[in-house]
């Protein structure tokens, strides 16, 4: 049903929600707006950022071009007047839809994408209209409040990021009471982070605050499987184990690789949904639980010697 309804926004919207653009305003006998407002709409339009937009001058435009095979609005205010009478009677609530009771008119766009150089490119041709007619031509609705949300987080969840990624090697180090250990743990988070970013910048998803969280999620995960590890091995070494690397592996291996795909088919189920986050996070869980899983059972065991451990096991069996 919300794919059917999503759907149906679509068609009728053209492929986005639409978003907003309001103007100081009090009425449709006001013609610098107007002048300001069908310059905004040839510029958007012809930049092929949005259909045709729905404000009162476009509805204006469209009934004089069609009951009086007219071009453009008439100027004298006795003529607008009386268009907007003949408005009133066919509807008389339908101005209500084109201004506010705060002095702002109201238009709206229906854009081909919300992504962030859409919109970036909308706020742009706005503040040039408005430079030109000295009218405040102003953008919003979510879309752009969630753009200006991260814009100004980004840069503070990538610093997140890093402080969270030093704050695991130090309770690492600490946890394990092992320098070496501690760095080791933390090298599958640090390059699962990487690969995540590259496959991010592949697939062209943008970074943004839901990504950024779930970013968060993949030092938490991925840290996870490291100490699985690392702490085996510790353990297996100081029981005197001849190859503490391979025992580790072998303990830790079918949990972590459970765990992990667990987790990623677990997130399938949001592949199903209409909206583009949700398939987004989808794909962010399976390479998070891909890397991790893999360098943390591979990257590991190699570099605390996994093939001395071998080695050991050949000089064992041959005395």
């Amino acid at each position: 049903e919300v794919h059917r309804n999503m759907d149906q926004m679509t068609d009728i919207t053209g492929g986005a929600m639409p978003v907003a653009l309001i103007y100081p305003a009090t009425s449709a006998l006001d013609i610098t707006p107007e002048k300001a407002l069908l310059e905004f709409e040839q510029r958007v339009t012809e930049a092929g950022l949005a259909s045709e937009g729905n404000s009162i001058y476009s509805f204006l435009g469209s009934i004089v071009k069609a009951q009086m095979n007219m071009d453009e609005i008439p100027s004298e205010p006795f003529m607008r007047q009386m268009l907007l009478s003949r408005v009133k009677q066919m509807n008389p609530n339908i101005l209500e839809n084109f201004y506010s009771s705060e002095g702002y008119g109201r238009a709206m766009y229906s854009l081909v994408n919300l992504n962030g150089a859409t919109l970036e490119e909308f706020e742009e041709i706005a503040g040039g209209v408005s430079a030109v007619y000295g009218v405040n031509l102003e953008p919003v609705s979510n879309a752009f409040a969630m753009k200006d949300m991260n814009d100004m987080m980004i840069h503070q969840q990538i610093r997140s990021l890093i402080l969270a990624v030093l704050l695991v090697l130090v309770i690492s180090i600490i946890t394990q009471r092992s320098l070496k250990l501690g760095i080791f743990s933390t090298l599958p988070v640090a390059v699962t982070l990487l690969g995540l970013f590259g496959y991010m910048g592949y697939m062209g998803i943008k970074l943004s605050i839901v990504s950024g969280m779930m970013m968060g999620i993949t030092v938490g995960v991925g840290i996870d499987y490291a100490i699985h590890f690392s702490s085996l091995y510790r353990y297996m070494r100081k029981s005197g184990n001849s190859a503490p690397a391979s025992a580790a592996l072998k303990y830790v291996a079918t949990p972590v690789i459970a765990n992990a795909s667990g987790l990623a088919i677990g997130f399938t189920a949001l592949a199903l949904s209409p909206f583009q986050i949700h398939s987004t996070l989808t794909q962010i869980m399976w390479v998070t639980m891909t890397l991790a899983s893999f360098l943390a059972l591979s990257m590991l065991p190699t570099i605390l010697g996994i093939k001395k451990d071998n080695g050991q096991k050949l000089v064992d069996a041959k005395y």
